[in-house]
């Protein structure tokens, strides 16, 4: 929330109480008070004008602390129970691409970019689950991009590192936004490229698209109760209040190339909600970072899809550009006027 609306709810809930004791306010005062009913209703609509301004002020704290918050550098147990930091590998160290999914996903779908040959012949493909796949026997309730998935990525990444990889993070809507998140949380030291296959900046996002796709995007409050009650009844372990995205896109090492891919035929998240990412990145200093819109594609399936080629080609052409495990035919075949060979 921007400061400016912090400052008019601060000013409003401040003055509301004098102005009603004033006149020509002092009938309407007598009115409630002679009608129980009306007392109740008032009463009702006051506290939740007042949780209302509280959950605004709460969520403008935490994202401002989140902004600010320190990166963490990543470190783990050894055999023997020491800690151990992460060290940059050397540039002769193997690549593996390591696979995000999205929201009711699983690893399996990591294979389909291998079968449509956008993983690199020369790269190992590492796949894993969030505790929220269908794919596990006891899967809990999801994080959507939040510290717990960051936190489920570091653990799978510190695997590779420790025997000895490099790696590339790809990921699809909730995987892909989760890279944003990783990177703006944690200080890995082996990233060397990243693509984000249509990540969301909020998960308000998503709600907002949804609700405008319904017409009913103007009803005062619905945005934040239907947030609300995502947090609560669909996705519980969701924290309207947790880290969103954008709030750390900012502090992404600008040493990793940043690839975001969206489509404007996704239906489910809007292109400029991943465009908003990169714009942010940009303007953070991020010189490495690149957008591959597509005309074609449908959420989590543009491989596959009549916007396959350009994804692929896009792709390979941005792996080259940073010294990266590629093909070299496809990136050739890139007509992106940032990627393409020159």
């Amino acid at each position: 929330m921007k400061k400016a609306n912090l400052f008019k709810i601060l000013i409003c809930s401040t003055l509301i109480g004098p102005l009603l004791q004033a006149h020509p306010f002092a009938s309407i005062q007598n009115f409630y008070h002679n009608n129980p009913r009306s007392t109740a209703a008032l009463a009702v609509s006051t506290a939740l004008a007042g949780a209302y301004a509280g959950h605004k002020v709460a969520k403008y704290a935490w994202q401002t602390y989140y902004r600010n918050k320190s990166k963490k550098s990543i470190s783990w147990l050894n055999q023997r129970g020491i800690q151990v930091n992460e060290k940059k590998l050397s540039n002769d160290a193997p690549v593996v691409v390591l696979f995000a999914h999205g929201l009711g996903g699983t690893h399996r779908h990591g294979y389909s970019y291998e079968k449509a040959r956008f993983i690199p012949k020369t790269c190992k493909l590492a796949v894993f689950d969030f505790q929220d796949s269908p794919a596990l026997e006891n899967p809990t309730s999801s994080n959507i991009a939040q510290e717990q998935d960051a936190k489920r990525l570091m653990e799978e990444y510190c695997k590779w590192v420790q025997k000895g990889y490099r790696v590339i993070l790809w990921g699809c809507s909730r995987g892909a936004a989760t890279i944003i998140t990783f990177l703006g949380l944690y200080s890995p030291r082996n990233v060397i490229a990243a693509i984000s296959e249509s990540p969301f900046d909020d998960a308000r996002s998503v709600v907002d698209n949804a609700l405008t796709m319904m017409n009913a995007a103007w009803i005062p409050g619905l945005k934040e109760l239907s947030t609300l009650c995502c947090s609560l009844f669909m996705h519980r372990n969701f924290s309207p209040y947790g880290v969103r995205p954008i709030d750390v896109v900012h502090k992404i090492d600008p040493k990793i190339p940043v690839l975001i891919v969206c489509s404007q035929e996704d239906a489910l998240i809007p292109a400029q909600s991943s465009i908003r990412l990169a714009e942010e990145l940009k303007k953070a200093g991020h010189r490495k970072t690149h957008v591959v819109t597509l005309k074609y594609g449908p959420h989590a399936n543009l491989v596959g899809s009549r916007g396959e080629k350009k994804y692929r080609n896009d792709a390979h052409a941005f792996l080259k550009k940073y010294q990266c495990p590629c093909n070299a035919l496809f990136a050739r075949a890139s007509k992106h006027k940032e990627l393409a060979p020159q």
